[in-house]
């Protein structure tokens, strides 16, 4: 397995070579057979709506183009931000599901 102990980030293209999200982490492993990365600590994906995800821990399968964890995980959008636990996305960020919601706090219903 390959090692970063210390920063890295990956970048996602579409088929065209457009940046679609970028990752970033304090630490990853890579299992290189089966195409496998675990990020961990501090763990980012922002994609190209600035749609933020936050978490401690997160998986990316290339063989199945999917990214996912078990952990809490902090979705912010440009309207809202969503907490919940577990996830499921394509690298891309574009669509994606969360597994448990514990709460939303939604931006337009703020009164000032």
């Amino acid at each position: 397995a390959l090692i970063f102990s210390d920063y890295l980030e990956v970048y996602f293209y579409n088929d065209s070579s457009q940046l679609q999200s970028t990752l970033m982490a304090d630490y990853a492993s890579i299992d290189e057979d089966k195409k496998i990365m675990l990020a961990q600590n501090n763990v980012i994906l922002i994609n190209n709506d600035n749609k933020k995800l936050e978490t401690d821990e997160l998986v990316w399968d290339e063989n199945k183009n999917k990214i996912y964890t078990d952990k809490k995980v902090k979705i912010t959008t440009g309207k809202e931000v969503v907490y919940g636990e577990g996830f499921t996305s394509t690298p891309d960020f574009n669509q994606y599901s969360i597994t448990k919601i514990h709460g939303t706090f939604d931006f337009a219903t703020q009164t000032h």
